[in-house]
């Protein structure tokens, strides 16, 4: 899996859900996605995992 897989399926996530400002969860997604390209983990709040190609 790559970090922009899963920055993807973030960003999906945020336009479904209605708890929150879609331009907030965008952001956090991007703030996710920016530490995945430095550590190579995906961290979603719930649980962090590793191992994830950093593009």
């Amino acid at each position: 899996m790559k970090c922009s897989g899963e920055e993807k399926t973030c960003s999906t996530s945020c336009r479904k859900a209605a708890r929150i400002a879609v331009s907030t969860c965008l952001t956090d997604c991007g703030t996710r996605l920016s530490a995945c390209m430095k550590t190579g983990c995906w961290d979603n709040g719930a649980s962090r995992y590793c191992g994830l190609a950093k593009s």
